[in-house]
């Protein structure tokens, strides 16, 4: 498959037909898909807690958002610069409404993709705001941000044990699903949810450190940038 390199391809070859049965869309395992749906609907619950940044109809300054603004440091910061004023309540709660559609989406076992993640939203009014999600697309909001956050911070919570919520937590519930040689290939996840999926590849994916680092004016260009991918 065109994307995918040897390594993967290997995986799934090697896999039993009982194995290669159990993928959705022949490449998302079962404990995978636990993950990132976890992922999902943790991360969605955390802009609760930065939804207090904002005021009604007024901007909130930059340097304040990066304060508290849950997981900006996945949104890069020319992005967040686009309207020197600051950014609007309902950029924060369009970027918010992707998380929410990739967890329903993988709760109905269908991978998310940017198409689906949009028409989720617009046709589940009762769940989302579709307006407050196309104020965030025309300010520069990509849903490709969401599904990059989505799949990274699951990579780092199966290696390093937590980002944003911990592992150990939910390991039973995980592990008694079956194991899979694609349970770690988050390459996969990034290639078939974004690229495969129609959507538009991103050269860095995040978390973007001059983001992390913003203070007022701008980024620390004494820095180096530092991607995770």
């Amino acid at each position: 498959m065109d994307g995918w390199d040897a390594g993967i391809s290997t995986d799934v070859a090697a896999l039993t037909p009982q194995q290669r049965s159990l993928l959705l869309d022949g490449w998302l395992s079962p404990r995978m898909k636990k993950m990132l749906h976890l992922t999902a609907e943790l991360e969605q619950g955390g802009f609760d807690d930065s939804a207090h940044l904002f005021r009604r109809g007024e901007p909130t300054a930059l340097a304040e958002c990066c304060g508290g603004f849950h997981r900006l440091e996945y949104i890069p910061l020319s992005v967040l610069q686009r309207d020197p004023r600051g950014i609007f309540r309902s950029f924060h709660d369009g970027y918010a409404s992707c998380f929410g559609a990739i967890a329903a989406l993988l709760g109905r076992n269908q991978i998310p993709t940017p198409g689906r993640i949009e028409e989720e939203i617009a046709v589940n009014s009762q769940r989302y705001d579709y307006g407050k999600f196309q104020f965030y697309l025309r300010n520069g909001g990509r849903i490709e941000f969401a599904l990059y956050a989505v799949i990274q911070i699951t990579q780092n919570v199966l290696v390093d044990g937590d980002d944003g919520w911990e592992y150990d937590m939910f390991q039973s519930d995980i592990e008694a699903l079956p194991a899979s040689p694609m349970d770690r290939r988050f390459e996969a996840a990034r290639f078939m949810c974004v690229e495969r999926g129609g959507g538009v590849v991103q050269e860095h994916t995040g978390p973007f450190r001059e983001v992390t680092l913003y203070e007022g004016g701008g980024g620390d260009e004494s820095e180096e940038e530092d991607h995770d991918y």
